[in-house]
């Protein structure tokens, strides 16, 4: 009886760790748009580098956590894909929304080859997924 007493509790904690090890974790949760991503998807003029701009980009904007741009692109990272999907939505064409991520076109000029490298670059960084 006694060795089922101990035995219970031991049980117990090792199956809710294995559990807790199963969880998904988002890769993109933490990633950051100044240095997460390749330096393409800022399509950089020369000695142009990205700049953290969450200070004023982020100050109004419901579930923005962190912000960087450069003259002719913004990205923006939110706390979940629906704010990200609202502001996408408020920006219409010159936005692109990649999970919680959005993509601003600051230039309007930008081909639309530009845009699709710029898309798919964001797309499939740290995309991993648990399926």
């Amino acid at each position: 009886m006694q060795n089922r007493r101990v035995f219970l509790p031991v049980l117990l904690a090792l199956a809710v760790t294995a559990l807790s090890s199963c969880a998904y974790v988002d890769p993109r949760a933490s990633l950051d748009p100044l240095d997460g991503f390749a330096s393409e998807v800022y399509l950089l003029r020369d000695s142009e580098s990205p700049m953290d701009v969450s200070d004023t980009v982020c100050e109004d904007l419901n579930g923005c956590e962190k912000a960087a741009e450069s003259t002719s692109v913004r990205l923006v990272r939110f706390d979940s894909p629906a704010h990200a999907n609202d502001f996408a939505e408020s920006l219409g064409h010159s936005a692109y929304q990649s999970d919680r991520f959005v993509i601003q076109y600051l230039d309007l000029a930008i081909t639309t080859a530009g845009r699709d490298m710029i898309e798919v670059t964001v797309d499939n960084t740290a995309s991993d997924s648990p399926d």
